[in-house]
């Protein structure tokens, strides 16, 4: 087990050499080691070279080069992200073992005392934290609880599932700061050379998709869960007619959407979902039903979203309505949500009530729009989407032309329209009238 002192010596470590950054030690402490030379100063964090402080006043220069106490208020450290970093640990949801620290080689060192045998090296200069600012918090927060269960939160916010002050009591009874270990990655660098280590470790990688993100961790959070559910029970909205690996559908593709665009569609609903989860009373599996179900009869009136559709139909249908485009998954996702939620509140079964179904008729009917005619409720050409979906935009040439925005303003927008439409402005706390738009320029 690697200890550090109070003079920077690392024991039972492995050392490597690397081309042009010189040595890199490894070795292993316990969580409570770490605790104790973060509480005590030992390992220190530098705003210079890592994310700086949190507030938007102008501080002196002389402020960035001192070094801070992991704890610190006034870092760029997200103590609500710590949290929940420190409950995963706690689930066994934390796959990443390491810590990163720096041990600033001072100008004019040239050499590091490391002996083999032994396996310990003994560094001059400050212990600082170049990366996984987090998980330094996270690990001293959780000494920290087992210590004082006065400093527990009353709840963490985990991926969107909330974590009681209780859960949290009952995972500590069997953690042991003493025992539980973390690898440490400790570089011997000057100063000025951690700059470009923390961008290495943040800016160069590339975080999967999406939608890879979705297909590999199903699991992560209640919207995840939800849609993953619904592909599932759906034979419309099944794993073969949904695109799983990608964020957009590709030209010559017949998939029908992305799990990105159902995932991020149902997101705001993370507290209800996990509240339906938690509640374990069959209303969570009747809700799943009713998203199929009303799929379901929404395909009966546009052919292509039915399974097995031909890629040529889909696109077809894209062209010419709003039926099938990305946009109105979202406000038709929470629309669904919230025709089961009044069913759930009034306790009627929506398997015998009609209502929802006569919702979609209209929807999937025509309307006649402020121009004074007539045109299917979903199509592009229906001008009533005009400053609701499509904005006003400034041209090069100084006219404006409509164009497509998705935003939360615009598919709220879309939302208050389909439910005049749909004769369901009582579902929303929001006063919706057919007339009300979004501001636009007018060039």
């Amino acid at each position: 087990m690697s200890i550090v002192s109070v003079s920077v010596a690392l024991h039972d470590v492995d050392r490597i050499e690397r081309r042009g950054i010189g040595v890199v030690f490894r070795g292993i402490i316990t969580i409570g080691a770490l605790y104790e030379y973060l509480r005590r100063g030992i390992v220190r964090y530098s705003p210079r070279y890592q994310r700086g402080f949190r507030t938007t006043e102008d501080l002196p220069e002389s402020e960035f080069d001192k070094l801070f106490l992991i704890n610190d208020e006034r870092l760029q450290i997200d103590p609500m992200r710590a949290r929940a970093i420190a409950v995963k640990y706690l689930k066994g949801w934390l796959f990443t073992s390491h810590v990163t620290w720096n041990v600033r080689v001072p100008d004019g060192y040239d050499g590091h005392a490391y002996d083999s045998k032994k396996r310990t090296a003994n560094l001059e200069g400050d212990l600082t934290v170049p990366d996984t600012g987090h998980r330094h918090l996270a690990y001293f927060m959780l000494v920290l609880w087992h210590e004082h269960p006065e400093e527990i939160p009353e709840k963490v916010n985990v991926d969107g599932t909330i974590v009681t002050e209780d859960e949290i009591l009952e995972m500590l009874k069997d953690f042991d700061p003493k025992h539980e270990q973390v690898f440490v990655e400790a570089f011997a660098l000057p100063a000025r050379e951690e700059g470009r280590l923390y961008d290495e470790f943040n800016s160069d990688g590339k975080a999967p998709s999406n939608a890879v993100a979705m297909d590999l961790n199903p699991d992560k959070t209640p919207s995840r869960r939800f849609v993953s559910r619904l592909m599932d029970k759906s034979d419309v909205l099944s794993r073969s007619e949904v695109e799983t690996r990608r964020n957009t559908i590709g030209n010559v593709s017949r998939k029908l959407i992305t799990t990105p665009t159902m995932e991020a569609a149902m997101r705001p609903l993370n507290d209800k979902l996990a509240k339906l989860e938690n509640a374990k009373d069959g209303r969570y599996n009747d809700l799943v039903d009713f998203y199929s179900e009303f799929f379901k009869e929404w395909s009966h009136y546009f052919k292509p979203w039915q399974p097995k559709t031909k890629a040529e139909d889909r696109h077809k249908l894209r062209e010419k309505s709003f039926a099938l485009s990305n946009i109105m998954i979202h406000p038709l996702f929470r629309l669904a949500y919230d025709l089961w939620a009044d069913y759930d509140s009034r306790k009627v079964d929506w398997h015998a009530d009609n209502l929802w179904k006569q919702a979609v008729n209209k929807l999937a009917g025509k309307t006649t729009a402020e121009d004074g005619k007539v045109y299917p409720v979903m199509a592009r050409a229906n001008p009533d989407w005009q400053s609701r979906i499509m904005v006003k935009s400034l041209q090069s040439d100084g006219t404006t032309t409509w164009t497509l925005s998705s935003t939360r303003q615009t598919r709220e927008s879309a939302y208050l329209y389909l439910l005049d439409i749909a004769e369901l402005a009582h579902l929303s706390a929001t006063k919706s009238t057919k007339r009300s738009k979004i501001s636009t320029p007018t060039g």
